[in-house]
């Protein structure tokens, strides 16, 4: 960096840039800043989960800005406790801004994951929200007690959806047809 300074003139010069004063006039009064490197990081942000399974779960981001440098790397990272980063579990999404999401396989059942988006740049790693999410377990069943008799159920879960594992057993009193009764099953 060059800089000089007289009576009548003030200038400032690097590689980039070049101020002169008195191109401004004397009482033009001007601030100078002086940073080094970049002042912007990149946008990033961690979706939630989605189709999470037993063993898999979609794990994505966006990178909405990219701090005036390259994206060379972005993905998410993931595993069992908080804060993880890129020297742990990561699935790799590409380069660049924008919208991106993989299937993320091999997890383990019934257990609680962290996950972050990360953008790398010539700048170092950025870090997107932090979220968490747990796989299902190895057998999603379970049972409810009917109210009206106190009968027990069995219930398995397909998706994030309860179901039936067993056809009702009892109904309710049933009357002869030649009762006609119009409240009571027949």
């Amino acid at each position: 960096m060059y800089s000089y300074s007289s009576a009548n003139s003030f200038f400032v010069s690097t590689n980039t840039a070049f101020l002169d004063k008195t191109s401004y006039g004397m009482s033009g009064g001007m601030s100078i800043r002086c940073v080094k490197g970049t002042l912007y990081s990149p946008l990033v942000s961690t979706f939630k989960p989605d189709s999470v399974t037993v063993t898999s779960a979609i794990l994505g981001g966006n990178i909405t800005y990219d701090g005036a440098d390259q994206v060379t790397e972005r993905g998410v990272c993931y595993g069992k406790t908080q804060s993880p980063t890129t020297e742990g579990n990561k699935t790799i999404m590409g380069t660049d801004t924008g919208v991106f999401s993989s299937k993320v396989k091999g997890l383990a059942s019934g257990t609680t994951y962290y996950a972050r988006a990360y953008a790398i740049t010539i700048q170092g790693t950025v870090y997107g929200n932090e979220v968490s999410f747990m796989t299902d377990t190895d057998n999603p069943s379970g049972t409810f007690t009917a109210l009206r008799d106190g009968k027990v159920y069995k219930i398995i879960k397909f998706g994030d959806k309860w179901w039936m594992a067993e056809n009702l057993a009892s109904l309710p009193s049933v009357s002869l047809p030649s009762a006609e009764s119009l409240t009571a099953p027949y």
